[in-house]
């Protein structure tokens, strides 16, 4: 689910870019129902049978964000269009996060039903499969984020600011890499605690799919417990931006 709020994210902002006209990610946003089901059967390995419930789900939620969602995506860069041409504020930044994270979770509100069948299909075994490729997530984002001293986070967390940026705007002055140092320092990242966080929800998961495999509720059920996730998400991620304001 987590992994999906993440795919809804990048979805909203390929479509932002694909309404202010990029023929590149227009693209890319037409392969998405392609590399979404991909995503998914990495972490589910579905069966044959399987498989067209998810194709079928992907499309319908696609059709829907195609024919409903860009015009709001061209407000919302029309608006943005203007307000980076001003000194920007703490506040705005912050109502922007609100803003993209009302459209993801519209987003989770519309993929939800779609993938109760698929969910109520699933088996032992591919849940054991799911948690297995969490342990080897969480292994790679130990190795890349929870270095055992402090130093060694920061240099890391450097070097991948570098490459970003580096990527976008060309190789960067000796200036310009401690300038970003400085900012990186500034940032209230705490990847210790974003780690609990993530592998907290990826429980959350685990259990709720082993629940619906022994219990085989009806698609009401089946609903309301996928709701049921994305509703305790949403109020810890409201919550947690509250307490940084």
């Amino acid at each position: 689910m987590r992994g999906w709020t993440r795919f809804s994210a990048v979805v909203v902002l390929c479509s932002s870019l694909l309404v202010a006209g990029c023929s590149s990610v227009s693209l890319a946003y037409n392969q998405l129902p392609w590399l979404a089901g991909w995503w998914l059967d990495s972490y589910l390995d579905f069966s044959d049978a399987q498989e067209p419930l998810v194709r079928q789900a992907v499309a319908s939620w696609f059709d829907w964000h195609r024919s409903t969602q860009l015009t709001d995506y061209a407000q919302l860069l029309q608006r943005a269009q203007t307000e980076v041409m001003a000194s920007v504020q703490p506040e705005q930044l912050c109502r922007w996060g609100e803003d993209m994270r009302q459209r993801v979770d519209l987003a989770l509100d519309r993929a939800l039903p779609l993938a109760v069948e698929a969910a109520r299909s699933l088996s032992t075994k591919q849940v054991d499969h799911l948690e297995a490729k969490y342990a080897k997530k969480n292994a790679d984002y130990r190795k890349d984020f929870l270095q055992p001293k402090l130093e060694e986070r920061l240099e890391a967390s450097l070097e991948r600011a570098i490459d970003r940026a580096q990527t976008l705007y060309g190789r960067l002055d000796p200036a310009q890499k401690r300038w970003l140092a400085g900012q990186l320092k500034s940032v209230p990242f705490d990847a210790q605690a974003w780690y609990l966080q993530r592998t907290a929800q990826q429980q959350d998961i685990l259990r709720t799919l082993r629940q619906l495999v022994a219990d085989r509720p009806d698609r009401e059920r089946t609903l309301a417990m996928l709701n049921g996730l994305k509703q305790k998400w949403s109020f810890a991620r409201r919550a947690e931006s509250s307490a940084q304001e």
